[in-house]
């Protein structure tokens, strides 16, 4: 730990948004606080005191701008290094790869940030061709600084350039799915949820949005089943059979699909049909099914899930036909998503 008062030059490279190399450089001069050796490497601390007047100026002036007590609570408080917006297990192996030799391209430059100082042209035509060399073709200067710059704003002054996660893009493919297989009945019996979960941009971590618009579906096609005469406990068997293959991220066990399954029948039929209940994405729209605590019934969806597919596509082909033109494009349909969880039956 620090000492109270006392601070390294990778937070305040932090704070500044700037390579901690930079930092050093500007104290190299100023007799350090404390010095000391922690898991094999040398950690200097300076207290805000000892800084030099324009390092302290650009400090505080950065406390003011994001409205901090002081400037001793943002050091404390540096920003979280940066992760992307799933987990390395759901991203395509084709990114991991391509993260992977963005790093072995980069590394070699963010090293040289710890060595003697190098004139701005050779040190960016140094970087210009390690990343030739690993990629086999080569990107302009522009580019090259705009990956070196992520990697550092990522990094957030934590020096941990090893982590493969800050060379990937900022919305990386994600694996496909695992398909399990279904019977070929299921499969017709439930195609408009499975249409509905191909429109999904992100079908592995889907919304709260979008988990809702599938239960809703669900329970749907569930009152179908009894109304057509099947038993209320064959009907849920059928329900889960399919959402636990073709919805995975519903839970992760057919016994936890099993309680979230009867928890949210429940309280529907606690709530008269409340839809919130089946998910957080609109919790207080007031969105109400038309269910019956007498019949027990959810009528049908006006429209199959086949059909907003449909209208989709057909509203995104006239949208690029009318891209070259001058005239104001119309107003393309809700996605499936918004028809279902929004749409009021009788």
């Amino acid at each position: 730990m620090n000492g109270i008062g006392q601070f390294m030059a990778a937070q305040i490279a932090a704070a500044l948004g700037k390579p901690p190399q930079a930092i050093r450089r500007a104290l190299r001069d100023v007799k350090p606080a404390s010095v000391r050796i922690v898991k094999g490497k040398e950690i200097t601390t300076w207290t805000l005191a000892a800084l030099p007047a324009p390092l302290r100026c650009n400090l505080d002036a950065e406390a003011r701008q994001r409205r901090y007590r002081d400037l001793e609570t943002m050091l404390a408080n540096p920003p979280a290094q940066w992760e992307p917006p799933v987990p390395l297990n759901q991203i395509a192996d084709s990114e991991i790869a391509r993260a992977g030799k963005l790093r072995e391209a980069l590394m070699p430059s963010l090293e040289r940030l710890y060595g003697c100082d190098h004139e701005p042209d050779k040190f960016e035509q140094l970087g210009l061709n390690d990343y030739a060399k690993v990629f086999g073709h080569r990107i302009t200067p522009q580019h090259w600084h705009a990956l070196f710059k992520r990697t550092q704003d990522r990094d957030a002054g934590a020096e941990n350039y090893a982590c493969l996660e800050i060379y990937l893009p900022d919305n990386p493919a994600l694996k496909k799915l695992p398909e399990m297989p279904l019977p070929e009945t299921l499969r017709e019996e439930f195609s408009g949820l499975s249409a509905l979960i191909d429109t999904f941009p992100n079908p592995v971590a889907p919304t709260d949005a979008e988990r809702r618009a599938v239960w809703t579906l669900a329970f749907r096609r569930y009152d179908e089943f009894v109304r057509c005469g099947i038993t209320p406990k064959a009907a849920a068997r059928r329900v889960r059979q399919f959402l636990f293959a073709g919805a995975p991220f519903l839970a992760a066990s057919r016994d936890a699909l099993l309680k979230t399954f009867h928890r949210k029948l429940e309280s529907l039929k606690d709530t008269n049909g409340e839809l919130t209940v089946l998910g957080d994405g609109r919790a207080n729209n007031g969105d109400r099914a038309d269910y019956s605590t007498r019949t027990g019934q959810f009528p049908a969806l006006p429209r199959t899930l086949h059909e907003f597919a449909r209208i989709r596509r057909a509203a995104r082909r006239e949208r690029h036909c009318r891209s070259g033109s001058r005239g104001h494009p119309g107003r393309s349909p809700k996605a499936p998503v918004d028809l279902v969880v929004a749409s009021q039956v009788s």
